[in-house]
């Protein structure tokens, strides 16, 4: 008898980090917490980091949230899509 592999993916609800990459400055990171607290992202007690390129030129911007359902963490990711000057997001 052949073992089944575990289920990929989300055991919702639970809490997820979203990271946006976009450009360095004081202003991004603050951009994309308040708009995932505006698109109804609820935060965690783990602290939102934020971690520059190399260069200096870019950042990532990590913000732990908790997440209800998948349609919530879509919801969070279209919303990502309205900050100013992201390259992209995970």
């Amino acid at each position: 008898m052949s073992e089944q592999p575990p289920e990929s993916g989300f055991s919702f609800p639970c809490e997820i980090p979203l990271v946006a990459f976009g450009p360095a400055g004081a202003l991004f990171p603050e951009q994309v917490e308040q708009t995932l607290i505006s698109a109804g992202g609820k935060r965690t007690a783990t602290a939102v980091s934020v971690r520059a390129s190399s260069g200096g030129r870019w950042q990532a911007v990590r913000v732990p949230l908790w997440v209800e359902d998948r349609a919530q963490l879509e919801a969070l990711y279209a919303a990502l899509s309205s900050v100013q000057g992201i390259r992209f997001k995970l």
